[in-house]
């Protein structure tokens, strides 16, 4: 186990790695993974924080992968919501060309490896997505509440349409972008409560600052109701603190303080 440990250090040893070079890498930790659970009974600490340094790896070498995928990304998610009365159609074609044009380069390395590094494109883009809106300036009226809702939904319908021709298993992930749609369309509060209920099971990584964007882009909504909801949705995070689960998104989404000032709002009275 003390290799796996100091698995890390001797990685960093090596400099401008390859692609090639970074799949063998996801592999070896796939390995190394795969060995230590099959012989071992009962996962110790020991075991654990063993396991947790080859995620971390694994993780690390794909995010570096990734990298310039992602930043091309970026660019495309946030022109294709600079206007969102325009169709997407364009915007999301060039993010389907750039991963389609990405992993042309792996067609030769089909395996566990390439499996893996897809997934982790795949829960990148969607939080890339999600945090490009957070952050944007977008807010509704009454009026183009569902015009957004709706372009929003399109979006994730080609999105998962984009890793289901690369074969991601990650299929969890598809509603995610949904889900927050649904919230942003929702007209009738108590309805709304639901969705956000539904949000936090479904993602307990999910925290008020996330819940309080998607708030602030929906708009029309009482000082009273947003505590209401923010009440609801602490106790759900509390009971979900005990949980653990692998459907961690949110997590790696950041949201701008600016957003809580917006309506004369802070995360302080929401929670007070």
């Amino acid at each position: 186990m003390s290799f796996l440990h100091s698995y890390p250090e001797h990685i960093e040893k090596s400099k401008n790695l390859s692609c090639s070079n970074g799949l063998d890498i996801i592999t070896s930790c796939i390995y190394f993974r795969d060995f230590v659970t099959e012989i071992s009974c009962n996962q110790t600490e020991d075991i654990r924080q063993g396991l947790a340094v080859l995620k971390e790896v694994e993780t690390k070498e794909c995010d570096q992968l990734l990298e310039k995928l992602l930043c091309n990304v970026k660019i495309c998610l946030t022109n294709n919501l600079k206007n969102y009365e325009l169709s997407s159609l364009k915007s999301m074609e060039q993010v389907k060309a750039l991963v389609t044009h990405y992993f042309t380069q792996f067609c030769d390395m089909k395996g566990a490896a390439c499996k893996i590094l897809v997934e982790r494109s795949h829960s990148k883009i969607v939080q890339e997505y999600i945090t490009v809106l957070f952050s944007s300036s977008v807010r509704c009226t009454s009026n183009n509440r569902r015009q957004l809702a709706d372009k929003i939904i399109q979006d994730s319908y080609q999105l998962e349409q984009i890793f289901a021709d690369q074969q991601s298993s990650a299929t969890w992930l598809n509603k995610a972008i949904q889900d927050v749609a649904e919230m942003i369309k929702i007209n009738d509060i108590d309805a709304l409560k639901t969705e956000v209920a539904a949000l936090v099971k479904n993602y307990p990584d999910v925290r008020k600052e996330h819940i309080g964007a998607v708030l602030d882009i929906r708009g029309n909504i009482s000082k009273t109701d947003r505590q209401s909801i923010f009440k609801q949705a602490e106790d759900m995070i509390k009971l979900n603190d005990n949980l653990s689960s692998c459907n961690e998104l949110f997590q790696e989404i950041n949201v701008s303080e600016a957003r809580w000032r917006k309506n004369n709002c802070c995360i302080l009275c929401c929670i007070l």
